[in-house]
């Protein structure tokens, strides 16, 4: 009491107060939701076996922008080894033509948009690329994932918010690791094989898959999948021979048809589809699978067959994509050899495609040249 009075009687005898810090605007801002349920779950995901071969999810590098609610300002932060390490204050938002998701190169970050290709993320603290550099990162996936952007993008619930976040974050994060890392990045230990150059999409959904076998090999390639699902692998490997001859018919009618690219000339079907179904496919795979093992909920219902069956969510080829590799996991003698050998093959002989096809012993003579 007394010591409260002596307290009180030096600060009324004119003793001056002690400058008052400015309260940090950062402060909190990545321990509300949604960042909060997405990083927990991201801890989740990163505790399961990698899916795709020195891949790990856990060490995935993101950028976090919470955009402020006035203003044009936004706090960001380097989140990297199921951590925060650095958190940045900026006047300004990220550039990022994506919307709520956006790829970030590092030594094109601060460059200006021709170097970044119009495309890649650009307007990136100084702080923060400071953080990725000194983690030796190359690129990294920027998540601009507060409520209201989410709101904007359509994801307005809650629980529908979280599904898609981690999601999203785990397929395009995976994209990071398997395409742009690779072509954007110059000293990135892998780069992308030459003939994987995507095929303009709206003609390969128009001269190859509009084929009607196409929706029958998707469900013979989805009930494979369930008897993976199931613990069945003689049923997958007769069904996903099933798969494989359908299409390798489709193939043989369509061998005439070449579907246009952006850089690479005119594709046949089978390796227009082979590439977009790895591309795709393959994050889907990565986010997919890793989610299921993990035990967290996908953003559609149902099971890993009921998302190749069903095209309505995705173009066809993120389903057949997901479906084969699955399966090539399941069935193949050394999977992860396998599947290191499709990431890397050197011609459309080593595809995803062809390495399904030689696994069934289903011919195609163009997998042999």
């Amino acid at each position: 009491m007394l010591a409260a009075l002596f307290a009180l009687a030096s600060a009324c005898g004119g003793a001056s107060a002690e400058p008052s810090t400015p309260a940090d605007p950062c402060a909190g801002r990545f321990e509300t939701e949604p960042f909060r349920a997405l990083l927990a779950d991201l801890e989740v995901a990163g505790s399961v076996e990698p899916v795709w071969p020195g891949y790990p999810v856990a060490r995935q590098d993101l950028v976090l922008e919470s955009l402020d609610t006035d203003g044009d300002g936004a706090c960001v932060a380097h989140w990297s080894g199921s951590a925060i390490r650095t958190v940045a204050r900026s006047d300004a938002r990220i550039t990022n033509s994506l919307g709520f998701f956006g790829f970030l190169i590092t030594e094109r970050a601060d460059a200006d948009p021709a170097q970044r290709m119009g495309f890649l993320a650009g307007g990136v603290p100084p702080a923060i690329l400071r953080s990725l550099r000194a983690s030796g990162t190359e690129a990294a996936l920027v998540w601009t994932g507060d409520r209201g952007t989410l709101d904007e993008a359509g994801f307005p619930a809650a629980a529908e918010r979280r599904r898609l976040a981690r999601y999203f974050v785990l397929h395009e994060g995976a994209h990071v690791h398997q395409l742009l890392g690779p072509v954007f990045a110059s000293s990135w230990p892998a780069p992308r094989p030459g003939w994987r150059i995507q095929a303009d999409e709206e003609a390969l959904l128009d001269r190859c898959l509009a084929d009607p076998s196409a929706a029958r090999e998707r469900g013979a390639l989805a009930d494979a999948t369930a008897a993976v699902e199931a613990g069945d692998l003689s049923g997958a490997r007769s069904r996903l021979a099933a798969f494989a001859r359908l299409r390798a018919e489709r193939y043989e009618r369509l061998r005439e048809v070449r579907v246009p690219s952006s850089s690479g000339g005119p594709l046949p079907c089978w390796v227009a589809e082979d590439v977009w179904e790895l591309d795709e496919g393959g994050a889907d795979f990565i986010s997919l699978v890793t989610l299921s093992e993990a035990g967290l909920d996908f953003p559609w219902s149902g099971s890993l067959a009921d998302y190749v069956r069903d095209d309505a969510n995705n173009e066809p080829y993120y389903h057949t994509g997901l479906g084969q590799l699955f399966t090539l996991r399941a069935l193949a003698s050394d999977p992860e050899a396998a599947l290191l050998r499709v990431g890397g093959a050197a011609s459309p002989q080593g595809s995803l495609w062809c390495e399904v096809a030689r696994l069934v012993e289903v011919p195609f003579p163009p997998c042999l040249r």
